[in-house]
């Protein structure tokens, strides 16, 4: 035990011995440990700390609170977006003169006081994302004087409730300095929505300028609130009894629903009043126009009202209950000429504070057009039901009449070919004109594809529509030109119906009547076949004057009823599939031509990517209609577009919808995308390459050349053998 001790005490004596004294700078003594194993690891140390002084970058942070500095790189590195140059201005005056808790203008960022949240920081933050990934949007309002943009609110809000798994090092996008400001707008949601609920024609007059569309915004930047629950879709009533409830009940909160259930109730009690004047007004019609065509022949007056009963006025409100649909009433029954006319009258006196129905509440009213009401009672007893592998109805009866006479028929063709070009020509702008015409016109030698008479008839009907419209008043400098149009064109379109369509559909249904009579008069045949003609001439002429509508009745049966009535691709019942109405060769071609018409008109409206998702509908449409065309005359489509640039704009339609179109189980699917990395997608499948580094500008101008190409290429298709 005592040697032990001993061998202990000489172990620490030899410890003792390597620990020195150091004099420090302050002149007093340091102890230093001189042990072999402590000097190596002094040593690494050394050198560890002397690398990481060499290679540690500065790095440069954004300006503001700790909290703001950390969500800022963090949501850089998210959307590899380099962050580091925003600048944060916490308790800022600023954003109280905008009615806002929070603005940005560039790389500056201000919070109101106490508004500083987490929530506010990662909205703000994301539109410096948004637009330095897809550009600055111009603004779409004014606020004190400043310009400010609510159009990507929605798009900012989904950015911070996904995970982006996207991690990028080193990033090359740099945010943009912009003039435009967006805000997050002061939370006095609740009185907006009361407001709402309780009287919804004052809110949408005096809190939305008396526009449907600044309703709809509000609606998108959270303000006005919807409540997607089926239960509220299942209230009735009338207006007034709507207003009434909502003060009392849970729509309180709910402002958007109250406005959505008014709009329809408003609707509905317009239509069962109009049907008393309209049926009064038919029968005035009827007499005068029967006498004007066979004379005061009352005996055969009588006989054709007993023979042919007035049908009472009927119109369904369609879409009604979503936010982003308009209704669009489709009139059936005798008198829809002049319902129209009642319709719009009766709306501006009653609930649009004189405004017309399409700008305060997105409604619009047509006279019966082309939908075949045969169609109906085919689909209700089951013979248009698909049961095997079979895509047409074979059968024309599904036709309100079909003309016999050759001479007659060719005319037919060439006038609705005219209403379908000069739908194009309206929905283009000059460039756009230009340009098709220069493709067209080397290839057009002797009429080949287009006769020079259609294409001077086009144009002359186009001068004709512009000197009308100017005719009829000057626009409200507080409406985008296309909503300002609806006044003057509603007017026209009304007159034409009053005067042209009416006396048309009389001729058309009492020589009808007379040859239902007399089956075997050939020359009682041939004019009802020249006035059915003419009343196709008229609706068209109507037509092209009626809001957002369809000129011809190719494009209504293509799309109206083959796409929208017998198509069920997005909803969620595809248990019974329907029979396709086949149309002939020359009703494809014009329903394709205003489905190019269409898809102009949408692509020249277009500020930002998200834009060009609504339009993919009309693209899906005119390959859709090209390609029938295709398989009823024999021919093959992928002659003239491949099967991938049709199957990208199937994608490209299913976008809007959060669908994606699966071609192994040939259905429509819920996509796991969002909206606009499926339209990434799509775009990507339709130019066989990655275009998103072009820029909205570039990617439009490379749409149109697809879509005249494609134009072309029908023109060409429907004249070669």
């Amino acid at each position: 035990m005592k040697a032990s001790i001993e061998h202990t005490k000489e172990l620490k004596a030899a410890t003792i011995q390597n620990i020195q004294q150091e004099p420090s700078s302050s002149g007093e003594s340091t102890i230093v440990d001189n042990r072999p194993a402590i000097a190596v690891q002094r040593k690494l140390k050394s050198v560890i700390s002397s690398s990481q002084k060499i290679t540690t970058p500065i790095q440069r942070k954004p300006t503001g609170s700790s909290r703001f500095q950390k969500i800022t790189l963090q949501m850089g590195r998210q959307y590899g977006v380099d962050t580091s140059s925003l600048k944060a201005t916490h308790n800022s005056p600023f954003p109280g003169t905008l009615n806002a808790e929070a603005t940005i203008q560039g790389k500056n960022i201000h919070f109101a006081q106490g508004k500083d949240t987490t929530e506010n920081m990662k909205h703000e933050v994301a539109h410096a994302i948004d637009n330095t990934l897809h550009g600055t949007p111009k603004g779409d309002t004014i606020v004190n004087g400043h310009k400010i943009d609510t159009t990507r609110e929605k798009t900012v809000d989904r950015m911070i409730s996904t995970n982006v798994s996207i991690q990028r090092k080193d990033s090359k996008n740099v945010l943009p300095n912009s003039f435009v400001i967006q805000r997050r707008v002061v939370n006095n949601d609740t009185e907006k929505n009361k407001e709402a609920a309780e009287n919804p024609d004052t809110y949408v007059n005096e809190n939305a300028e008396n526009n449907w569309f600044k309703v709809l915004e509000q609606f998108q930047n959270g303000t006005l609130k919807h409540y997607k629950g089926s239960a509220l879709y299942e209230i009735s009533g009338s207006p007034e009894g709507l207003k009434s409830y909502s003060r009392n009940s849970f729509l309180y909160y709910y402002g958007m629903n109250v406005l959505l259930m008014y709009r329809k109730m408003i609707t509905e009690q317009l239509l069962q009043d109009a049907i008393e004047p309209v049926k009064d007004w038919e029968k005035g019609q009827r007499q005068k126009n029967f006498y004007n065509i066979h004379g005061q022949d009352n005996r055969l007056n009588r006989k054709w009202e007993v023979d042919e009963p007035i049908k009472p006025l009927k119109g369904n409100v369609p879409g009604s209950m979503n936010p982003t649909s308009d209704i669009d009433v489709n009139l059936s029954g005798d008198g829809t000429e002049f319902a129209v006319y009642w319709l719009n009258r009766e709306f501006k006196e009653k609930y649009g504070n004189g405004r017309e129905s399409g700008v305060v509440y997105d409604i619009n009213f047509y006279a019966q057009d082309f939908v075949p009401k045969k169609v109906f009672g085919l689909k209700g007893r089951g013979e248009l039901d698909k049961t095997g592998n079979e895509k047409y109805y074979q059968n024309d009866n599904w036709r309100t009449y079909q003309i016999e006479d050759e001479a007659v028929k060719n005319e037919d063709e060439e006038e609705q070919e005219i209403a379908s070009l000069l739908m194009m020509r309206v929905n283009m702008n000059q460039a756009d004109w230009t340009d098709y015409t220069n493709q067209l016109n080397p290839l057009n030698q002797n009429n080949r594809l287009i006769s020079q008479r259609v294409l001077q008839e086009v144009e002359r009907k186009y001068t004709e529509r512009n000197q009308l419209l100017n005719a009829n008043g000057n626009a409200p400098t507080n409406l985008s030109p296309d909503l300002a149009k609806i006044a003057p064109e509603n007017r026209i379109y009304e007159k034409i119906l009053l005067k042209k369509v009416i006396e048309a559909r009389m001729e058309y249904q009492i020589v009808k009547w007379k040859l239902k009579n007399n089956p075997n008069d050939q020359d009682l045949k041939n004019r009802t076949d020249r006035a059915y003609k003419n009343l196709k001439k008229a609706k068209s002429e109507a037509l092209a004057y009626a809001n957002e509508a369809y000129y011809t009745q190719g494009a209504v049966i293509g799309v109206v009823v083959n796409k929208q009535m017998l198509d069920n691709m997005y909803k969620d019942d595809r248990s019974t599939k329907y029979l396709k109405l086949k149309l002939t060769p020359a009703e494809y071609y014009h329903g394709f031509t205003e489905q190019i018409g269409f898809a102009f008109h949408s692509l020249n409206a277009v500020e930002n990517m998200d834009d060009l998702i609504p339009m993919g509908k009309y693209v899906h449409r005119a390959y859709n209609l090209f390609k029938h065309y295709c398989l009823v005359t024999d021919k093959n489509y992928t002659r003239y577009f491949s099967e991938k640039e049709r199957r990208a704009a199937s994608n490209w339609e299913g976008a809007k919808q959060g669908k994606h179109y699966n071609f192994v189980t040939r259905s429509y699917e819920d996509s796991n995308l969002k909206k606009d990395t499926e339209l990434w997608a799509a775009l990507k499948k339709y130019f066989g390459t990655s275009i998103w580094y072009l820029g909205v500008d570039r990617i439009k101008e490379e749409i149109k050349k697809k879509l005249l190409h494609l134009k072309i290429e029908f023109d060409k298709a429907r004249r070669e053998p």
